[in-house]
């Protein structure tokens, strides 16, 4: 599913309050579901993250922070 974001699922980003220097990046994207009744429905995720580094190797890796379906109408960038 993360692979799946492109620009226009972005919303906003903004510095860690708790991390300083570590950016927020949030998304949203609907993705269409079966419910436990075997109905299909669209849901739209809220999906919130930032990009963290490896100390020793330098390789970058994600750091989910919430990932869930949309409490509120998400905003889009583009």
């Amino acid at each position: 599913m993360l692979n799946c974001l492109t620009k226009e699922d972005f919303s906003k980003s903004e510095e860690h309050r708790n991390h300083e220097g570590r950016i927020l990046y949030f998304f949203g994207k609907k993705y269409e579901f079966t419910n436990i009744d075997g109905l299909r429905e669209e849901v739209e995720l809220y999906i919130k993250f930032y990009i963290a580094e490896k100390k020793r190797t330098k390789e970058d890796f994600t750091i989910i922070i919430s990932f869930h379906p949309a409490k509120y109408s998400i905003k889009y960038y583009m």
